[in-house]
């Protein structure tokens, strides 16, 4: 069959790079939607300064209904969470 791939080429494999192992990490983020921008900003700032290669980011809005039941039905702020997968080199110990 065409483009199938046995499950053992699927698995993960870390690389070997010249300063040591490539090993995959999560960091995690947390807000509320009405602060995207800094969020953004504090996303942005730390993958500037640790130097990590992002492999994917993924992300969730958990809506909070209001607290008022009036016509108007209005949601407050909702939780936001990033959830960012990178990888940083290992030094050989």
């Amino acid at each position: 069959m065409q483009g199938w791939r046995s499950p053992e080429s699927l698995r993960f494999k870390t690389c070997n790079s010249s300063l040591g192992f490539a090993m995959q990490q999560v960091k995690i983020f947390k807000s509320v939607d009405t602060e995207l921008p800094e969020m953004e900003r504090q996303i942005n700032r730390w993958m500037r300064k640790s130097g990590a290669r992002v492999l994917s980011i993924t992300g969730n809005l958990a809506s909070q209904p209001s607290a008022s039941n009036g016509p108007m039905n209005s949601f407050a702020a909702g939780d936001v969470i990033v959830i960012v997968l990178y990888e940083i080199d290992k030094p050989i110990a």
